[in-house]
């Protein structure tokens, strides 16, 4: 990723925010949120872009990143959907960059800024039904997938 931007204290990058929606009416239970130090929810990623922190090395500390053994009970999607708020971070681990540590040598990545540009969100249920949502970077408007009921209406 050329010339990217580092995120701020906060882990915000200053091209702004994208909130992701899934909506999933009777569809069933969803994966939680992992710990915060995983960097983002499991049940949506985009396309082309690492903004799941979890397994990665970063250089900066060469360990490798989990995000432990505590994660809570799955829970059903609330009528609303659930929310996760992306600060434009992704690990870029382009260029064949290696750290020593603890574990040896291993690849690793930084946390950086991802470019403005066009993008797909894919949003997905528990059961590995998902969506994909086209959205530029950076909006100001929510991006909202949503998944079709079990009889096959209800999908965005």
């Amino acid at each position: 990723m050329p010339d990217a931007a580092e995120p701020n204290e906060a882990g915000r990058c200053p091209q702004g925010t994208v909130t992701f929606r899934l909506i999933a009416p009777g569809s069933g239970v969803f994966l939680p949120n992992y710990p915060e130090a995983c960097n983002s929810p499991n049940w949506y990623s985009i396309e082309g872009l690492a903004t799941f922190i979890a397994d990665s090395t970063l250089c900066t500390t060469c360990t490798p990143v989990t995000c432990g053994a505590d994660v809570p009970p799955n829970e059903l999607v609330p009528d609303g959907g659930v929310t996760w708020t992306w600060g434009g971070t992704v690990v870029d681990g382009t260029g064949g960059r290696t750290c020593s540590g603890v574990d040896g040598t291993l690849p690793c990545g930084s946390v950086v800024c991802a470019p403005a540009g066009d993008y797909t969100a894919k949003l997905c249920n528990w059961s590995a039904t998902c969506v994909s949502v086209p959205f530029h970077y950076p909006t100001g408007e929510e991006v909202v997938g949503t998944i079709p009921t079990p009889d096959g209406g209800g999908g965005t």
